[in-house]
Order: structure tokens, then sequence, then C-alpha cells
């Protein structure tokens, strides 16, 4: 392992690319599996690596974490932390000391090489197929927690991705080897879109270790809004969600609705929404009238009595820096308790 990520990346030490740093610190208060609230700092640092050419590009994305403070405590972060990712490749580590904890990883890391129609990638990704943000459902490569407080830092996925476009038809291939050592199954999947002006039909197939997804969605622009439809098969049930999205003016919005989920009918993804009740709403406005502010609400539901909501606003201070806060609230099977948070990136 220590011999093959060089030779992967070593574009990136042979051309002049761009080197960046992002520093993000927050102050949290955070429940517990019981509701009590913890107290602590959370502090990111992150290289940035980006290099490209005629016929290829190349990235990689390494952190240094620390957690500090009575949440560094917590049985739940302590296990988050601690536990390896979900992939192949050893490429984290992870430690605790006192009211700390800390943890040094890749995060993402690609390297592509791309012709006229098509593109072959290997490395640390995170491909996202298919509609929905709160219900994903064929979001299992490389699976979003829409619950944390960066959805965005999910880890990513070992291995290697495929793409043809022909205009109206493109062809996604996806495969990742697994390691039993690990705990992670190998992982195949295909992705057929064809589409037009104003529609786009898809058909998904995936599969992990003894696992299979088969998936079929729908989008189409009706004005100025995308609706959308998702249904997913599995060996044992179905799936099936549906959503809509648009912008107005200054206001963007997005309504989803899970109407057949497998709660009870098959394990629960990790981290995911789908398995908790069979039948949830979402709903998301966010507000971009100022060019330096963006406020947020969303509120989350279930046929099962569960509720979480927040309130989010941030401040872009140019390029360089950026500045919010969140404030997150959580009952029944979506958590206890409440969240809180003050969060500063700065980008060099």
């Amino acid at each position: 392992m220590r011999r093959l990520v060089p030779l992967l990346f070593w574009p990136l030490a042979a051309t002049a690319g761009e080197l960046g740093l992002e520093l993000a610190l927050f102050a949290l208060s955070m429940p517990d599996a019981q509701g009590r609230a913890h107290e602590g700092v959370y502090a990111r640092a992150r290289l940035a690596a980006d290099t490209e050419s005629a016929f290829w590009r190349a990235f990689v994305r390494a952190d240094a974490e620390l957690w500090q403070g009575a949440i560094a405590r917590m049985p739940e972060m302590q296990t988050l932390v601690r536990t390896p990712e979900p992939n192949a490749l050893d490429l984290e580590r992870a430690g605790a000391r006192g009211r700390m904890l800390w943890r040094l990883r890749l995060h993402r890391a690609e390297m592509a090489f791309f012709a006229d129609r098509s593109e072959i990638a290997i490395g640390r990704m995170h491909p996202v197929w298919g509609p929905g943000w709160a219900f994903a459902l064929l979001d299992r490569l490389a699976p979003r927690a829409p619950l944390a407080l960066e959805p965005e830092q999910t880890p990513g996925a070992d291995g290697m991705r495929a793409l043809w476009d022909a205009g109206n038809v493109r062809l996604h291939a996806f495969a990742a080897p697994g390691r039993a050592a690990r705990h992670v199954a190998p992982t195949t999947a295909a992705r057929l879109e064809m589409g037009g002006v104003g529609f786009e039909l898809a058909a998904t197939f995936i599969r992990r270790g003894r696992r299979d997804w088969a998936g079929l969605d729908l989008q189409a622009d009706i004005g100025e809004t995308t609706a959308w439809l998702l249904a997913v098969r599995t060996e044992s049930a179905q799936e099936v969600a549906f959503g809509a999205s648009g912008a107005r003016g200054d206001w963007d919005w997005s309504l989803e609705a899970l109407v057949d989920g497998l709660a009870g009918r098959a394990p629960p993804e990790p981290q995911a929404l789908v398995g908790l009740c069979r039948r949830q709403g979402f709903a998301r406005a966010s507000w971009h009238g100022h060019p330096l502010w963006r406020l947020e609400g969303a509120l989350l539901a279930s046929g099962c009595g569960d509720r979480a909501g927040w309130l989010d606003g941030r401040y872009a201070g140019g390029e360089d820096w950026e500045a919010g806060a969140r404030l997150m609230w959580m009952r029944g099977a979506y958590g206890r308790g409440r969240l809180f948070a003050l969060w500063w990136k700065g980008f060099f």
C-alpha cells in the first residue's frame, strides 16, 4: 500500500500543480444517545493538491483532525473516530489522550484519464448516483449521513470508476475491492442514463457482497421545478421515494418523501435515514438574497413519530474565509436533544 499511493499520484509531484490549505474550527454543544449535552472544539487542517494536463487530472485531500473537550469522551464520538473507515486500504490513523481525540486520514484522492467521450479514474472517491438528498436510495457507494453537521465529509470509496458519454446516453461503472480483515465487501455497480430535453431516465444496479440493489429513476424539468421519482428493489423488499426542487427569486427549496422504506424488513444502512421508518418526509428552504449571506431551514419527520430540524446561517467573507452557525434539534430515532455549532473556515 505504501508503494501504491505514490505510484498513482506521482503527477502531483512531477508537475507544477496547485497547493492549498483549508482550516476549519468548530465550537460544539452536542447530545449523546441519552440527550445529555457535551461541549468541545473540533479542528481540521486539510492539505489540498491539484494538477492536470490535456489528458489526465489528479487531486489529493489529506486531513489532520482534533476533538478537544467533553465531546472527545462521548462513547459515540470515540466509536465514530476510531472505527476504521469502510475501505480496503488502511489510510487513516486515530488515537485518544485524555480529553482529546485525533485522526489522520486520506479524505479524497483521485487520478483520472479522459478522452473525448470517456473517462477512467482510480482512487478514494465519492461517486453520487441518482436523485434525492435525505432519501437518496441509490447513495450506496459512499453513503452520506444527512443529519451530520457536514454531510459532504463522508468517507470516500476506494475503487475505480468509468464513464462513457455519448450525449443523450451515458454509462457509468464502478468497482471497489473487498478486504475481509477490515470487514469490507467487494462492490460492483453500473448505471445507464438516457435523456432528452428536460428529462432523464436511468437504471442502476449495485452489488455489495451478497446484497443487491436495482433501481429505476426518472427526473423531469417542469418550468423552474425539477421533479423526480425513484424506486429501488432489494432481495427482500422495495423502496420508493419522490421529490421536487426549484428556485424562485432569492429562494431555493426542496421537498422529498419516502413512501415505502425498508424499516423492519432489511438490515438498516449505517447513518442512513431510510431504515428508520417506512414513511418519512423532508422539506428544506434557503434564502440567498444577500451576496454574502445564506440562511437555511429544514424539517424532517416520520410516520413513526420521529422529528428533526435545523436552522443554519453562514457568512462568506470573500474567497478567503466563511463563518456560520447551526442549531439542530432531534427526537426519536433521529436522535435526542439539541446540537449547536459555531464554525469558521479559512482557505489559503
